[in-house]
């Protein structure tokens, strides 16, 4: 079912986060809380303000860079955001979509509603695309990443990636096909800086550990 930008925000409750993968070590946070550079920041906060035409034009974002500069953060704030406007999101790594679909192959129905979800989601986030290359199996892996692309961009459906790896890398593994059709429905942006997971995440276990 396609959500649908309520001017009234629905609000974030644990059960509604839970149901869209979103890990918990996020919930508590904002885009406030990201270090790294403000024009990176600025491209987000600009995004979010589209939000609307991004869901109707199918247009995602492309966050690239090192491990640990807040990627997956910034993908997860933009999910968080579309929840509020009463849109539906998804989270998942590449992996995690191969082992839930290789898992439901002796349950079909099981299968079918995890394909419909990622598949009619209005935002999806595939987490750090490229650590599955190295996994990768008779080409399942590249089949379904290719699959799962075309469908979404081809119905303007938005998806938000994130990778470690450099566009030729990806390119290399999933085909020039997929790059350029990327290019065409993605914003790039290349993220840069600090060890942003071991400053947050490590201030929120102090908090939490200091709560009563």
């Amino acid at each position: 079912m396609v959500g649908g930008g309520n001017l009234e925000k629905r609000k974030l409750t644990p059960e509604l986060m839970l149901k869209s993968g979103i890990l918990e070590e996020f919930w508590d946070l904002d885009i406030s809380d990201y270090m790294g550079k403000p024009e990176v920041v600025a491209v987000v906060k600009e995004y979010l303000s589209y939000l609307g035409n991004a869901r109707k034009k199918g247009i995602g974002i492309f966050f690239h860079g090192s491990n640990g500069t807040g990627k997956t953060f910034l993908g997860v704030e933009i999910l968080k955001e579309a929840l509020r406007q009463g849109y539906t999101a998804q989270f998942a790594s590449l992996g995690g979509i191969i082992q839930a679909l290789t898992d439901g192959w002796y349950d079909t129905q099981k299968r079918l509603l995890y394909e419909r979800r990622i598949k009619d989601v209005d935002f999806l986030m595939i987490d750090d695309v490229g650590k599955e290359m190295r996994l990768s199996k008779n080409g399942l892996t590249e089949m379904v990443f290719d699959n799962l692309i075309r469908y979404r961009t081809f119905r303007n459906k938005p998806i938000i990636l994130t990778t470690n790896s450099d566009i030729g890398s990806i390119e290399n593994v999933y085909g020039k096909s997929i790059v350029s059709l990327m290019y065409g429905k993605f914003i790039p942006v290349k993220v840069v800086g600090d060890d942003y997971r071991k400053k947050v995440l490590s201030r929120n276990v102090m908090e939490r550990l200091k709560e009563e």
